[in-house]
């Protein structure tokens, strides 16, 4: 689970710390499918956020629908005491798989936002459909991240082609002259000597 939150972005880290926030105020003793939803919410800025609010779905809207049915707890506990549940476990991990099937090589909120539709047991998926959040707008959402992404680095590095001669201009393919035997196995290593 560690790996998969090194591959987050900055954005969802971001989220993930809000929707801790979100469950310390609401006085869980875990961080759930609501507060995650809260916090993709409360962060502003990112494109799920505006997909959201495009859809009509506000942080007002969602706070209502989860305290009608999951309610506020007794105690707060410190943030450090809170558990994620399963859910939350699999949402993350459906997130981390919506990353690779669109080529993205960071998890975003737009792949937390996946996760937490694709999750049957999630409480807020009643509450998604209740508010008319269309699935396969989303799926829109993310093909066009991908296209945006892929076509930035197609125009920044250019093509394979391009970018060996871009190489080979400017560098030396070092591994070539090791399979050549032109490279000195000591260089570098004076210390070691």
């Amino acid at each position: 689970m560690h790996e998969m939150y090194d591959r987050f972005a900055a954005e969802a880290k971001e989220i993930m710390g809000v929707s801790y926030a979100e469950a310390e105020e609401w006085k869980h003793d875990y961080v759930g499918t609501e507060h995650l939803l809260l916090a993709l919410l409360k962060v502003r800025g990112t494109t799920v956020y505006r997909f959201l609010e495009e859809q009509g779905v506000t942080y007002a809207k969602v706070y209502a629908e989860a305290e009608r049915l999951v309610g506020k707890g007794e105690r707060p506990l410190p943030t450090d005491d809170l558990k994620p549940p399963p859910e939350l476990k699999r949402i993350i991990i459906l997130a981390h798989d919506a990353a690779q099937q669109y080529g993205h090589h960071l998890i975003g909120p737009e792949h937390l936002l996946l996760g937490l539709m694709e999750e049957g047991n999630s409480e807020v998926v009643p509450i998604l459909n209740r508010l008319g959040v269309d699935r396969s707008k989303l799926g829109q959402l993310l093909s066009q991240t991908q296209s945006k992404s892929s076509s930035r680095r197609l125009h920044r590095w250019g093509g394979s082609e391009e970018r060996k001669a871009k190489t080979f201009e400017f560098g030396r393919n070092l591994v070539e002259e090791a399979r050549a035997g032109r490279l000195d196995p000591v260089l570098g290593r004076e210390k070691e000597i």
